[in-house]
């Protein structure tokens, strides 16, 4: 179950970092109304998934297999 929930916050991640790269160019030039929210939310959604991604992946390493650390 925790390795499915990693892949579709991975999938997820990685589809959210897609969109906030094709809205910022837009930040720059005519804008619409909604343009600089659409881009705030994505990367806020970013941070968010991010954040899970790496949780989830070190909780995955903590099998006790592997160098130790400290």
């Amino acid at each position: 179950m925790r390795n499915r929930l990693f892949l579709i916050s991975l999938i997820a991640f990685s589809v959210v970092g897609a969109a906030l790269i094709l809205t910022l160019p837009a930040l720059f030039g005519p804008q619409n109304e909604f343009q600089a929210e659409l881009s705030g939310f994505l990367a806020g959604l970013a941070l968010v998934l991010g954040i899970t991604t790496l949780a989830l992946r070190a909780s995955r390493g903590t099998t006790g297999e592997g160098p130790a650390r400290g």
